[in-house]
C-alpha cells in the first residue's frame, strides 16, 4: 500500500495486491490487482491483472482481467483490457481497446 499523503517515484513492480491511496509517478507492473483509491493520483504507465479505480490516473492501463471505473474514477489515457465496467459519474478520456478473451473455434 501507498498511504495517504506519501509519495511515490520510480518503477514499482510485485506479485501482489497493491493499494494505493496518495501519489505515485513512474510504472507500475504487477502479476496482481491494482486499486487506485479515491484522492490518490497515479501518474503512470499501468498494467496488472485487475485495476480499480476510484482515484485518478494519468497514462495508460492494460489489464490482463478487468478495469473497473467507480464513480469517482478518472482516467486519462488508454485502456487495454477484455472487460470494462465504467460506473456512472466516473470520467474516461482515452481510447479503449477491448479482447483477448478465449477464442471461439467454429466448424461447419
Amino acid at each position: 500500500m501507498v498511504a495517504k499523503a506519501t509519495a511515490f517515484s520510480g518503477e514499482l513492480s510485485g506479485a501482489s495486491p497493491v493499494r494505493i491511496e496518495g501519489a505515485v509517478r513512474g510504472t507500475i507492473s504487477l502479476t496482481a490487482a491494482l486499486e487506485v483509491a479515491e484522492g490518490a493520483t497515479v501518474e503512470a504507465e499501468v498494467s496488472a491483472t485487475r485495476v480499480v479505480v476510484t482515484g485518478t490516473v494519468i497514462g495508460s492501463i492494460s489489464a490482463s482481467e478487468m478495469v473497473a471505473l467507480e464513480s469517482s474514477g478518472h482516467v486519462r489515457g488508454d485502456v487495454t483490457c477484455p472487460a470494462l465496467q465504467v460506473v456512472e459519474g466516473a470520467i474516461l478520456d482515452g481510447r479503449v481497446t477491448m479482447g483477448g478473451g478465449p477464442k471461439v473455434s467454429r466448424s461447419s
